[in-house]
């Protein structure tokens, strides 16, 4: 009976459930630079009958205050 060895979480997502084939991938490098660079836009689109634009800037500033 062969049995299988169990892979190891190695980054943050892996260790949250979320296996991403694609994040080593030129298209998801290539995604995530629009999302930085368009990331107010996307969250307004999205949100604009609930949040108010100081929702937006905090949603937008939280990680980078945090995790500094």
């Amino acid at each position: 009976m062969m049995t299988r060895q169990k892979v190891r979480a190695t980054t943050l997502q892996q260790k949250f459930g979320f296996q991403d084939g694609e994040l080593s991938t030129p298209i998801h490098d290539s995604l995530m630079v629009w999302l930085d660079r368009e990331i107010e836009s996307v969250l307004l689109a999205r949100y604009s009958d609930s949040w108010t634009e100081k929702d937006v800037q905090e949603a937008i500033n939280w990680p980078r205050k945090d995790c500094s």
